[in-house]
């Protein structure tokens, strides 16, 4: 047998073992996830059924507009927990309000049937202390529905997209603020001017010629308005009265 023959011999072999055996050859299944898929099927259809028959009766024994807040408390957000759960974008702690969802789902759809069964039992047979079973089972479902919605809140703000959002639009913010502060600071500058230049003119008027003899005696230069007041408010020494000294006439006599 030649070379050729040899790899043809191999190359057979090779694609045969790799090939899917079909089912009809060895009656062997494949593999398959349905049971996956089966299973959360009857997980949700138990509790849909438990959750209709509580709101039934919830209906029956207090009001009829008590009787969605069953579903709203039990089977509904549950799968809205199970979605969320299932989600790839999830966060450590969105992963788990969302797992506590589903299992304060369960566990309502549970607690709401059996206050459910002893509450209509109670009625049925006339036994005392009806009310009271009555308001327990009303301040639960709302309660529920409370709880469901701030987790639903809570999983929302804390999304790191919505974060990273909050951040950029802070960050804008805070930029928009600055930039407000500095055009406030260029009017109150405007201002504060217009003010000195109008009470240096104002002053110019009322005073003139009291002002001028002042500043004269000062510094020895007249006294221009606007010009004169910022010299003086730059110059930090302390100006000195001129002093008279004696003429040469009177050092001899």
């Amino acid at each position: 047998m030649d070379d050729k023959s040899i790899r043809d011999v191999v190359r057979a072999r090779i694609i045969k073992a790799i090939e899917p055996v079909p089912e009809s050859e060895e009656g062997i299944q494949k593999p398959s996830k349905g049971a996956l898929a089966h299973a959360l099927f009857d997980f949700n259809i138990f509790f849909l059924i438990l959750d209709a028959i509580s709101a039934g009766v919830v209906g029956w024994l207090t009001f009829w507009f008590y009787a969605p807040l069953a579903f709203v408390a039990g089977i509904y957000p549950m799968i809205g927990w199970e979605h969320k759960f299932k989600s790839g974008y999830n966060s450590t702690g969105q992963k788990w309000i969302s797992g506590i969802g589903i299992c304060i789902g369960a566990f309502s759809t549970i607690l709401i049937a059996v206050l459910c069964a002893v509450t209509s039992i109670m009625k049925l047979n006339s036994i005392g202390g009806l009310d009271t079973f009555d308001l327990i089972l009303a301040i639960s479902l709302v309660s529920i529905v409370c709880v469901h919605g701030i987790m639903n809140g809570l999983y929302y703000f804390i999304d790191g997209g919505i974060l990273a959002v909050q951040k950029f639009v802070e960050k804008l913010a805070t930029q928009e603020n600055a930039l407000r502060d500095i055009r406030l600071a260029g009017q109150l500058g405007k201002a504060a001017k217009k003010t000195e230049d109008e009470a240096v003119t104002q002053l110019g008027q009322d005073h003139g010629a009291y002002v001028n003899s002042a500043y004269k005696s000062l510094t020895g230069e007249a006294f221009t308005p606007t010009r004169s007041i910022r010299s003086m408010a730059a110059d930090t020494t302390r100006p000195e009265l001129q002093e008279s000294r004696p003429t040469q006439a009177n050092s001899k006599q």
